[in-house]
């Protein structure tokens, strides 16, 4: 079926080639299948025909953070987050970006250390705070400030102490109870 899919989706986009939407779409399938190389192409395309479209940002973005190029990654990132800044998702993976190539931003100039893990927690916090109930994003949070070059351990403790009351889950209690 996928196949028949990659076919379909490639005759459409003869016959269509400025559906921002089909070339978006086309562009998530070959992720999906393992064709990084074709569907970074089919996302520069859709960012060609409308530079304002978050989710084509954070492809764009995740394609070169995986390629070992987080300097260039970090743009995509942060215009993600601009445009749309209600989406829990672009904050979650700017703070991981951050988190990912903290070395090279510091090394390179482009943050000090306190801004970038300033900045890294402010991402992970509006991440949690955009869907509370997200459990991995309350994780990633509360882990997050063991990531700070002096953790913050007492924040962390409040954090996993408030999560620990909202959830009924056994096993994610048990999680919360080990940190």
């Amino acid at each position: 079926h996928i196949s028949d899919l990659i076919g379909a989706y490639s005759a459409y986009l003869i016959d269509h080639p400025e559906d921002v939407n089909a070339l978006i779409l086309y562009g998530k399938l070959l992720r999906r299948v393992g064709k990084f190389d074709e569907a970074f192409n089919y996302f520069l395309k859709a960012d060609k025909l409308d530079p304002d479209i978050a989710v084509v940002k954070q492809q764009i973005g995740t394609y070169l953070a995986e390629g070992g190029k987080g300097k260039a990654a970090l743009p995509f990132y942060l215009r993600a987050v601009d445009l749309e800044p209600d989406t829990a998702i672009y904050h979650f993976a700017l703070g991981q970006l951050l988190n990912e190539y903290r070395e090279t931003y510091i090394s390179e100039d482009i943050f000090t250390r306190d801004a970038l893990e300033r900045e890294m927690l402010k991402a992970f916090k509006k991440a949690a705070a955009l869907q509370p109930d997200a459990f991995e994003l309350q994780m990633r949070l509360g882990e997050a400030y063991y990531d700070l070059s002096s953790p913050d351990w007492k924040s962390a403790l409040l954090h996993w102490n408030e999560l620990r009351k909202t959830i009924e889950n056994d096993l994610q209690a048990e999680i919360l109870d080990l940190h």
